[in-house]
């Protein structure tokens, strides 16, 4: 039988930098940037431990603004170490290449223009045809599938940037159909943009792999590239691995009957080491007070014992208190519960035109606006929360 492997990675993004969090924490955002380098070389690392055949990049290895000399150079020795060929197709953030001359990338790199191009790899398996094209420019609503296709009688690969109608609908990047890429001769799309990996289908094999290093909260989960093994030409494992140096988490915890010590041990074990964590708490009980009291310190001694990063934290959680027969009552209480259901009932723009009738919530319109809707409704719950705990507090 005739075998070979390939890694299929995309949207590197070298250099990128978490502008808000290098704000806050120069620090952390110091280590961000650095996680994405790092998880490019764990991916040439297992190229040579495995003895890889050839490699495919999908797009946006940098950001316009990112790719300075000392960030293509580090990419480009990188390339070197491999020494098996590379093929890469430009994306829409790194359509145009600064210091091409200057610092020019070793000779198994082979980037592809923006008319379709064909090139025959001769492997230890077989021949096999890598068709490549990069993005003209910036925006481009050209379908990048048109001029693509796989010779008979050999394996072929795609190596675009694009938006796939069926996982992004996207018309200003490349857009085109799953029916674009059927019967075409083409037996692997390796695609690249969207950031989630996604496996499109497997007749014929159409991946996104995702990013190799998620660099906000909106970007969780393990990130990396895929192994793909074809036997006989045919697609025999296309399986991802995980390259990241830093994993985005989503975290909740119920705090209904916990204590401090039982609510912290429930975080760190889900937290884990190395993680950038986004942590909701949801529920009624005795901690909702000293959450919201001293949430700063709480959170100190979650990172301390955990060994992981929290970005943000939610509370939709309540005092110890019967609501619902609460808001059946007829005293101020019940009132501030009945008006909170009232506004959570809205839609979004609503909920803003009812907190911004006063012309000092007026200024912070803008604010509000850039707040998710979770964030938002978030708003509405802790002044319920708070209002009913100071009306406790005047009664005591």
């Amino acid at each position: 039988m005739s075998t070979f492997k390939f890694i299929h990675c995309a949207d590197l993004h070298l250099g990128s930098r978490s502008y808000g969090i290098a704000g806050r924490d120069p620090e952390l955002g110091k280590k961000l940037r650095e996680s994405v380098f790092e998880s490019f070389s764990r991916i040439i690392d297992r190229a040579v431990i495995t003895n890889t055949d050839f490699m495919v990049i999908s797009g946006d290895i940098f950001d316009e603004t990112t790719e300075t000399p000392a960030t293509r150079l580090r990419f480009a020795k990188e390339l070197e170490k491999v020494k098996i060929p590379v093929y890469i197709c430009l994306g829409n953030h790194d359509h145009v290449m600064s210091w091409t001359e200057s610092i020019p990338y070793p000779e198994n790199v082979h980037v592809f223009g923006s008319e379709p191009e064909s090139i025959i790899l001769q492997t230890a398996g077989g021949p096999v045809e890598i068709v490549g094209k990069s993005f003209p420019e910036r925006h481009s609503s050209e379908n990048p599938t048109i001029g693509i296709a796989g010779r008979q009688g050999m394996f072929s690969i795609a190596v675009l940037h694009c938006s796939l109608d069926k996982v992004a609908p996207d018309t200003e990047y490349g857009p085109c159909s799953l029916s674009d890429m059927v019967n075409k001769g083409i037996d692997y799309w390796a695609l690249g943009h969207i950031h989630k990996r996604t496996e499109v289908s497997a007749d014929p094999y159409v991946i996104y792999p995702g990013n190799i290093q998620g660099r906000s909260r909106k970007e969780i989960g393990e990130k990396g590239a895929y192994m793909v093994t074809v036997t006989d030409d045919r697609v025999t494992e296309a399986k991802f691995f995980a390259t990241q140096e830093i994993v985005w988490k989503e975290v909740s915890c119920d705090i209904t009957g916990k204590d401090i010590n039982s609510m912290i041990g429930d975080v760190v074990s889900k937290a884990g080491t190395r993680s950038m964590v986004s942590l909701t708490f949801t529920g009624k009980g005795v901690l909702d007070a000293p959450l919201r009291s001293d949430t700063g310190d709480i959170m100190g001694q979650i990172e301390k014992m955990s060994g992981c990063k929290i970005t943000d934290v939610t509370l939709n959680t309540y005092p110890p208190m019967d609501r619902e027969k609460m808001s059946a009552g007829s005293d101020m209480s019940a009132n501030v519960i009945r008006s909170s259901d009232r506004i959570l009932g809205m839609g979004r723009e609503e909920i803003i035109d009812t907190i911004c009738k006063t012309k000092q919530s007026e200024s912070i319109r803008y604010m509000l606006e850039w707040l998710t809707d979770d964030e938002l409704r978030g708003l509405v719950r802790d002044a319920e929360v708070l209002i009913i705990d100071r009306l406790a507090g005047a009664v005591r």
